[in-house]
């Protein structure tokens, strides 16, 4: 095995990992705002 494979190999892995991260983060922005709306319309709903 060479090291320029591994190399290739490890930069693979980390781009993957990177793209997994900005799903984690887009997923977790959606749910947030999700929540933030359920709040508001909770809120409106307390105070009408």
């Amino acid at each position: 095995v060479r090291l320029t494979d591994i190399w290739i190999q490890i930069r693979k892995d980390t781009s993957l990992l990177s793209t997994t991260k900005t799903q984690i983060n887009a997923m977790s922005y959606c749910l947030n705002q999700s929540v933030g709306k359920l709040r508001l319309n909770l809120l409106r709903n307390h105070i009408a």
